[in-house]
């Protein structure tokens, strides 16, 4: 079953849902274990999201500036706007996929033994791990969520309140769209950015009914071509064919959607709780909102996302200085003053075990409020370990033409299911 590929200590968030305030401390990072000799590692990370990036520049910076001793390069997929495990499988291939890496298909890397087991001194800080074969191969970064940013302002001089249906979501659209402003902004040019409202989507209209439904596809019992990823195709059309996203979201990079956000060029975005200082950076004035996309029945379905892990690669465990250094690394991560920052960077919440604190604003004690009233909650969406290699990609693609009017509904269906068939057959 889906989740039981996770370690879930369902002390889950019930220290989250308190409004919180920086810790004061000037504790002492208390990490028992140095590397004894020079060093360098190389970190490999998503990278695309600044948020992201800043809580990974100021952690490597601080890392080196208490041992010295060790250098840590920084690896990133930025460069283009390839879907991250792409990026991972070109470095693997030319034998750069560095020491620590962020992972998001670790039972394949784990299967294939690019990865190694992780010692017990790193997996009893989080809460959150990635097993294969009953080892644990990964412990997560970050926990978040995923919803509607939007514009409070221009909410109000129009006169609109939070949906609660989809149906009302819809009509938001559309009376935003009267007063010739963009509804949604979608930074489309970026692949993995459409991962949001297609994940979405995934979400409400099949895994909600089906947890293992990629499980199942794999293996013949259910098809693309079903009522429940035509709904899917359905809604996803519903959101884009009616000029309620920008016209150019297939030009449009994921870092151009804050700045649309930040000064009332779009309303609203479909995003997670990490674009909330990026928004505020560029506009401090900007006034925030968030909501949960209702569904056809007014359910609010909150996502629990854990979006990827640290692990160890195999090349960095044969060098002992390498793999100390990393050790160290990940333990300087996840201690307290260090942690807390990150997530405070990151508007984030926290996975560890110690309990996390840290200064909060307005918009996010909203969205956990919001999370804390959730009864149905989610999570997984194309692009987990249960995908096929080198279907995300094409998918996404693919999902593009058929709102650009270059297929139908069932045309989309039956080139998915084709494509699943090829991606496992390899």
């Amino acid at each position: 079953m889906r989740r039981s590929k996770y370690i879930l200590c369902i002390m889950l968030f019930v220290f989250l849902f308190s409004s919180c305030q920086k810790s004061n401390s000037n504790e002492k990072q208390n990490i028992s274990k140095e590397a004894q000799k020079e060093t360098t590692i190389t970190l490999t990370f998503a990278g695309g999201d600044s948020s992201w990036n800043q809580a990974i520049d100021t952690v490597a910076r601080e890392f080196m500036e208490q041992y010295p001793q060790i250098t840590v390069q920084l690896s990133t997929g930025t460069a283009s706007s390839d879907i991250y495990a792409d990026f991972l499988k070109k470095q693997d291939a030319v034998g750069e996929l560095g020491d620590i890496v962020e992972m998001t298909d670790v039972e394949q890397y784990a299967a294939n033994g690019r990865i190694v087991p992780l010692p017990d001194n790193i997996t009893s800080l989080v809460n959150y791990s990635v097993k294969y074969k009953d080892q644990i191969y990964s412990v997560s970064t970050t926990s978040s969520t995923q919803g509607i940013i939007y514009n409070k302002k221009i909410f109000r001089q129009i006169g609109l309140k939070e949906p609660e249906t989809f149906e009302e979501f819809l009509t938001i659209c559309e009376k935003i769209k009267k007063y010739r402003l963009t509804p949604i902004i979608v930074g489309g040019k970026d692949l993995w950015h459409m991962g949001f409202w297609i994940n979405h989507f995934f979400r409400t209209d099949v895994l909600l009914k089906n947890a293992d439904w990629e499980e199942d596809r794999t293996a013949g019992v259910v098809s693309w071509t079903d009522a429940e990823p035509k709904q899917m195709l359905k809604d996803i059309l519903e959101v884009f064919s009616q000029g309620y996203v920008n016209q150019n979201y297939r030009s449009t990079q994921d870092s151009s959607t804050a700045s649309a956000l930040a000064y009332g060029q779009a309303v609203m975005l479909y995003s997670g709780p990490w674009m909330f200082s990026q928004i505020l950076n560029l506009n401090p004035d900007a006034e925030l909102g968030w909501f949960y996309l209702p569904d056809e029945n007014g359910d609010m379905i909150a996502l629990n996302d854990i979006p990827a892990g640290w692990s160890i690669t195999t090349e960095c465990a044969q060098d002992e200085d390498k793999y100390e250094a990393s050790l160290l690394f990940l333990q300087f991560f996840y201690s307290k003053q260090v942690y807390s920052n990150v997530c405070e960077i990151m508007n984030a919440m926290p996975v560890t075990k110690e309990k996390i604190i840290y200064q909060t604003i307005p918009v996010r004690e909203k969205l956990l409020r919001d999370y804390e009233e959730c009864e149905t909650f989610t999570s997984g969406g194309i692009g987990d370990y249960a995908t096929p290699e080198g279907f995300l990609n094409d998918m996404y693609q693919l999902i593009q033409d058929f709102i650009d009017g270059k297929y139908t509904i069932d045309e989309t269906a039956d080139i998915l299911d084709k494509k699943w068939d090829k991606c496992i057959a390899k």
